[in-house]
């Protein structure tokens, strides 16, 4: 039979060991919190949105002076999907065509928003020499870096598509703003919905 200072050591490492448990969970389910929730394997941007034209270890670059993803992993001067270089030219916006909105984790264009497109596009072919820079947003949710390179693949993305029809891509600039300048400040979906997007400036 145990001494009462044996059962009262006995119970101190039972509380030790739950207490470690507990900060082990709080660790774990923070560090969760911090990277993307994928619902199918983590990808870096949705699978298939750029063929062989980006990669996961280049994702997660930070720096330069527009936020542009180059070849080598870092931010810098930018790539197109084809390997020519993007154009980067000043300039204060003038005005804003029609944002264009995107799912979670999700970089590919949505079949509701090229009604957008169409109307930007139509913009864009009627005034042939206005400059434009695309600026790619996301939601806060994921790190920082994770959303600065979503946020430049959703640029590229429109841009994309633009020039595939018809838009000369040297008149389009991107920039990635990642999570810095959200257009709803809330915590839910209803504002997360709103800051995943793609807004289009017409430069002076």
């Amino acid at each position: 039979m145990k001494s009462n200072k044996g059962v009262w050591t006995d119970r101190k490492k039972v509380v030790l060991g739950l207490v470690l448990i507990l900060a082990a969970t709080q660790m774990v389910g923070c560090g969760w919190y911090l990277r993307p929730r994928c619902q199918q394997p983590c990808m870096p941007f949705g699978p298939g949105a750029y063929g062989a034209g980006r990669s996961g270890s280049d994702a997660y670059g930070r720096g330069g002076q527009n936020g542009a993803l180059d070849g080598s992993g870092g931010f810098g001067s930018g790539s197109d999907l084809d390997g020519s270089s993007k154009p980067r030219f000043d300039g204060q916006p003038k005005y804003m065509l029609d944002t264009v909105y995107f799912d979670f984790d999700q970089s590919s264009i949505r079949p509701d928003q090229q009604v957008a497109l169409q109307r930007n596009l139509a913009w864009m072919k009627q005034n042939p020499n206005a400059p434009i820079r695309i600026e790619g947003h996301c939601d806060e949710r994921g790190t920082e870096e994770y959303n600065f390179a979503l946020g430049d693949h959703r640029a590229d993305s429109v841009r994309e598509w633009m020039t595939q029809n018809g838009v000369d891509p040297n008149r389009m600039q991107t920039v990635s703003k990642g999570e810095l300048e959200p257009a709803d400040p809330g915590h839910d979906e209803t504002a997360w919905s709103k800051n995943r997007r793609a807004e289009f400036l017409v430069l002076e």
